[in-house]
C-alpha cells in the first residue's frame, strides 16, 4: 500500500482562510493514485478554524494538527510585527517528522497547478533541503532562495543539527526582514539544492496592470519555465491574491475560489474585502509619508535658497 506524502503548513487564526484555497488547489491538481497527509503547525488556532480545515481531509487526504508550544518554549525569536511568530515554526519540521525521508513544506500563499507529487521526486542527496531562488532580492544581486516551498532532506537535516543552528541565529539576530528565510540562507547556503523555478514560480514582476501580460510572458521564459501551464506552483510571494484580484496570475488563485463550498466563498470574499481596506490604509500612509518627505525637502531648498541669496548680497 502506497504511503500518504507528507505536507506541511504554519498558520495562525489569521491565515486560515487562503490556506483553505490553497488546500482546495492541492485536491484539485492531485493525480487519483496519490494521497498526502496534511499537517498544520499552530499555536492555540481556533477550533471553528480546525473544523474548517479538516472539511479538506477527502480523497484518500487527511489533516492533521501539530501543536508548536512546546517546541516554541524557551525561545527569544525576535519580535516580527509584520509577519507572524509561525514563520519560525518551520525550522522544526524535520525534527518532528523525522520518520519520513522527505517533506514538503508550502506557504499558505500559493496554489497548485499540477500535482505536487512531482516534488517529492526531487534527487535531494547530500543537500538539507531543495529551494527556489527568491526572485524578487535576485533582481537585487543577492542570491538567496525562498523559504515558501522547501523540500527537506530529513535525515540531512538533522544530522547536521541544523534545527539547533536556526533557532540559535534567529535568537541572536534582530534585523531580519525576511525571518525564517535570512536564516536558512545564512545557516544553510553551502548545504542546499536550488530547485526548477516551476515548484515556486513567484508574482514579483506583475506590479501593474497594463504591461503585466507582457512581463509574465518574459518571466516566464527567464526563468526557464516556458508556459504557465508548465507551473507546478503559483506562489503569491509579493502581491497577494486577494488585495489585488484583476493581476493575470490573481485571476488562477479567484478561479480556485469559486471551486469552494458556498461559505467558504463568502468567508474569502469579506478576508478579502479586509485586506484590500488595509492595503488603501498603506497606501495612503505611504503617500503621507512621501508628501511629509517633499515638503521637508522643498523647505530646506527654500532656506539653502535664501541664505545664498543673502550671502551674495552682502557681496
Amino acid at each position: 500500500m502506497k504511503k500518504n506524502l507528507p505536507v506541511v503548513f504554519s498558520t495562525d487564526d489569521n491565515y486560515v482562510t487562503p490556506l483553505c484555497v490553497t488546500l482546495q488547489s492541492i485536491l484539485l491538481t492531485k493525480k487519483a493514485d496519490v494521497s498526502f497527509d496534511f499537517y498544520v503547525l499552530n499555536e492555540g488556532l481556533l477550533q471553528e478554524n480546525k473544523n474548517t480545515l479538516l472539511k479538506f481531509a477527502q480523497n484518500g487526504c487527511t489533516v492533521n494538527f501539530i501543536d508548536m508550544s512546546a517546541f516554541m518554549k524557551g525561545t527569544t525569536f525576535p519580535d516580527v510585527t509584520y509577519y507572524s511568530i509561525a514563520a519560525f515554526y518551520r525550522f522544526f519540521i524535520p525534527v518532528i517528522f523525522s520518520n519520513y525521508e522527505k517533506v514538503l513544506y508550502l506557504d499558505c500563499d500559493l496554489i497548485a497547478r499540477r500535482c505536487i507529487s512531482e516534488i517529492f521526486d526531487i534527487d535531494v542527496s547530500g543537500y538539507i533541503f531543495g529551494a527556489v531562488y527568491d526572485r524578487g532580492l535576485n533582481f537585487h544581486g543577492i542570491d538567496d532562495i525562498n523559504s515558501g516551498v522547501l523540500i527537506f532532506n530529513v535525515a540531512e537535516y538533522n544530522k547536521n543539527d541544523t534545527c539547533n543552528k536556526l533557532v540559535e541565529y534567529a535568537n541572536t539576530h534582530d534585523n531580519l526582514p525576511q525571518v525564517d528565510q535570512n536564516c536558512f540562507n545564512a545557516i544553510c547556503k553551502d548545504k542546499l539544492l536550488h530547485i526548477d523555478c516551476k515548484y515556486n514560480f513567484q508574482n514579483i514582476l506583475c506590479f501593474d496592470n497594463d504591461k503585466c501580460v507582457s512581463r509574465l510572458k518574459k518571466e516566464l521564459k527567464a526563468q526557464k519555465v516556458g508556459k504557465l501551464k508548465n507551473v507546478v506552483i503559483v506562489h503569491y510571494a509579493y502581491l497577494k491574491a486577494w488585495t489585488f484580484p484583476k493581476l493575470p496570475l490573481s485571476r488562477l488563485w479567484w478561479k480556485t475560489v469559486k471551486t469552494l463550498p458556498k461559505d467558504l466563498q463568502q468567508r474569502h470574499k469579506e478576508f478579502a474585502l479586509i485586506q484590500q481596506e488595509k492595503s488603501k490604509e498603506n497606501e495612503f500612509k505611504a503617500w503621507q509619508y512621501r508628501s511629509a518627505v517633499s515638503r521637508f525637502f522643498y523647505k530646506v531648498r527654500v532656506k539653502i535658497s535664501l541664505t545664498f541669496k543673502k550671502i551674495f548680497k552682502k557681496r
